[in-house]
């Protein structure tokens, strides 16, 4: 997942910092997983979209 967000951001710190919000992020919202897909696709989708949105 890093290295994803690393190619996105661009700056190692950055993108270590994006990181820890995603982590967050899908922590917080476990209750609402519904077990569609698996847990490991949901965060690689929530690291994407958070970190196109953070080098925006």
């Amino acid at each position: 997942m890093y290295n994803v967000t690393y190619r996105i951001v661009k700056d190692a710190h950055c993108a270590e910092d994006v990181m820890q919000d995603d982590f967050l992020k899908a922590v917080t919202k476990i209750n609402g997983y519904k077990q569609e897909v698996s847990f490991g696709a949901l965060l690689k989708r929530i690291v994407i979209n958070s970190s196109i949105d953070f080098y925006k």
